[in-house]
C-alpha cells in the first residue's frame, strides 16, 4: 500500500514538473497559455 501511494506521488510530481516545463517554454516563446 505504501509503495502504491509512493508511486502515485512520484507520478503526480513528474506530471506536474512536465506540465510546468511546457508552461515555461510556452511563455518564453510568447504562446498563449
Amino acid at each position: 500500500m505504501v509503495q502504491w501511494i509512493f508511486g502515485r506521488v512520484i507520478e503526480l510530481a513528474s506530471l506536474g514538473l512536465f506540465v510546468g516545463m511546457i508552461g515555461v517554454w510556452a511563455s518564453a516563446l510568447g504562446l498563449p497559455a
